[in-house]
């Protein structure tokens, strides 16, 4: 969220394989596993729900935290969002960049 925009919703729709898609939530230690070990203390979201074909997941509150990964198979995802002005993105990965 910034000073002009509301924050940015999005939903993601697996066309071929499937997806864990993490957020905020109760953690689900039996699937944060499926976080890659490089990226485990940076993903701060640890709520996991598994998306196969076509299934759709939101982003359960505004401003929550968000990480997805693809299942073994790889994944092609259509991801769905509000308009953002790119001032409100935020990145728990000091290294990452758009």
């Amino acid at each position: 969220m910034t000073r002009v925009h509301t924050a940015k919703m999005e939903s993601r729709q697996p066309r071929h394989g499937m997806i864990y898609t993490f957020g905020n939530g109760e953690p689900t230690p039996e699937l944060c596993d499926k976080i890659p070990s490089s990226q485990r203390a940076l993903v701060k979201s640890r709520h996991c729900k598994p998306l196969g074909i076509d299934e759709v997941g939101d982003l359960n509150e505004h401003t929550a935290w968000h990480f997805m990964v693809a299942g073994p198979e790889g994944a092609l995802v259509t991801e769905y969002g509000t308009f953002h002005d790119m001032d409100g993105l935020r990145f728990s990965n000091p290294k990452a960049t758009l």
